[in-house]
Formats: structure tokens, C-alpha cells, sequence
């Protein structure tokens, strides 16, 4: 009776593990482009080949389960491969994790900060960072800055911002249309490696007759932990509106360049 009694228990509980494990919801999907240019410089370089080969490929594999007490779990690994001419790499382009619940939503992990989820540009008419040149080495951790970069940004999103790199962000639920989160990344360990970055965002939709539309805030801040650094400072403003067809953005944003006493600043229009 006893064997019998054990037997039972460990059917059970492997049971209970199946139904567990039955509860995640697993998701894949990707996408690639692939490009062909012919390029004309106007000059002649012997032996030269101005053709261009481009491909982009993305696969996400997205994990998420629902706890008994409410909460949302989940992963996200995002694989990005870029193959250019006879070069191809592969490599992780997002991978984090979160939780979801009536506190809002806390995402750990290799993501882009709220800033950049919040705020807005006219080349999001296009993709999300369709149209981006990445900040110029400004969005970022200050380790990656280029000697020149005045230049910051060719977009007017948060240009200070937290893109795709290790980072705490935390999304408070959604209040009457408005949409508020923080976001924090260390610069490092090293002496040379202190300048954390730090970004607020904001986000309020509304709808007025047949227009609707969001208005988008962003603040971004990079401390100097270096000795002899330049504490740099970014901000974003964005409308976004539409009505049937229609959909037009307009963004600004300016940006504390490593060069003391220079500031960038975008304007873009986008209409769709």
C-alpha cells in the first residue's frame, strides 16, 4: 500500500509539471531583406566593383507563461545576421527578460531603454530605427564615441539613449492615455568605463473627433564618472497624429555633444 501510495504521488506531480510546462506560449518569427545596389561614383578606380551586396535577417524566439498569482514572465532572444558582399555575421541583437503585471512591466537584460521605446521620429513612418545611423556612436555607452561627434544623429528621437545594450527599464501601467518609464545602464568596471546613462520617457495618446495621436517626451543624461569627462544631457519632443489615411509626425530633439559648449539639434517631418 505504501509503494502504491508513492507510485501515485510521483504520477501526480509529474502531471502537474506536464500541464506547467503546457502553459508557456513559445513564438518564432524573423524576417530578411536582401539588397542589390549598382553604384556610379563618377570616377574610375581600376579593377574596382561598385557593386553592392546586403542581406539582413532577424529570428525572435519569445517564451512567456502566466504564474498563478497573475504575473507575466517572459524571454525574448532576437538573432540578427548581417551579410555584406562576401561578409556575413551573426549575432544577438536583443536578449532579455521581463515581468509583467499590475505594477507595470520590468525588462532585465540587452534591450532598448524607455527612452527609445517612448519617444518618437518621423523615420519610425518607415520602421522603427528604419532610417537610423545609430547616433553616430552617441547613442550609447560613452565608450563607443567617436572624436568628432558633433554630428550626433541624423534623427530627432532621444539621441542620448539606451539602445539595445544591458539595462533596468520600468514601464508604470498605462494611466487615462499616458505612458511613463525609466531606464538605467551601467558604463562599466573599468576607470575609463563610468559613464552611466540614464533615460526617462513618456508617452500620452489621445483622440480628438477622427484624429488621433501621441505625444511623445524623452530625457536622456550621461554622467562623467571619468576624470576630466563631460556630463552630456538629451532631450526628445514628438507629435504624432493621424486621420484615415493620413498619418504625419513631426520630432525634435538636442544633444549635449562630448565637445563642451556643443549642441545638436534635429528637426524631421514625416507624413505617410
Amino acid at each position: 500500500m505504501r509503494k502504491l501510495l508513492l507510485g501515485t504521488t510521483a504520477l501526480a506531480a509529474a502531471a502537474t509539471l506536464s500541464a506547467n510546462v503546457a502553459l508557456a506560449d513559445v513564438t518564432i518569427s524573423g524576417g530578411m531583406e536582401f539588397t542589390y545596389e549598382d553604384h556610379d561614383p563618377g570616377t574610375s578606380v581600376s579593377g574596382a566593383s561598385n557593386d553592392d551586396f546586403n542581406s539582413d535577417q532577424n529570428v525572435v524566439i519569445k517564451f512567456e507563461s502566466k504564474t498563478d498569482s497573475g504575473l507575466t514572465i517572459g524571454m525574448v532572444q532576437n538573432i540578427e545576421s548581417i551579410g555584406e558582399e562576401a561578409v556575413g555575421t551573426a549575432n544577438s541583437d536583443e536578449n532579455y527578460i521581463y515581468i509583467k503585471g499590475g505594477f507595470g512591466t520590468i525588462e532585465l537584460g540587452n534591450n532598448d531603454g524607455a527612452g527609445d521605446q517612448l519617444t518618437r521620429t518621423a523615420s519610425d513612418l518607415v520602421g522603427p530605427d528604419a532610417l537610423s545611423d545609430n547616433g553616430g556612436g552617441m547613442n550609447g555607452l560613452a565608450g563607443a564615441l567617436p572624436v568628432n561627434d558633433e554630428l550626433v544623429d541624423d534623427n530627432a528621437d532621444l539621441i542620448i539613449d539606451i539602445n539595445d545594450q544591458n539595462n533596468i527599464t520600468y514601464i508604470l501601467p498605462t494611466m487615462g492615455g499616458l505612458t511613463i518609464g525609466a531606464s538605467y545602464a551601467d558604463g562599466g568596471q573599468g576607470a575609463a568605463e563610468n559613464d552611466d546613462i540614464t533615460t526617462f520617457g513618456a508617452k500620452y495618446a489621445f483622440t480628438s473627433g477622427a484624429v488621433k495621436g501621441t505625444i511623445h517626451y524623452g530625457q536622456g543624461s550621461i554622467d562623467a564618472g571619468t576624470v576630466g569627462g563631460v556630463s552630456r544631457d538629451s532631450n526628445s519632443m514628438a507629435l504624432d497624429v493621424s486621420t484615415g489615411p493620413f498619418r504625419a509626425v513631426i520630432a525634435k530633439g538636442e544633444a549635449d555633444a562630448a565637445t563642451a559648449g556643443v549642441t545638436t539639434e534635429v528637426t524631421d517631418y514625416g507624413i505617410q
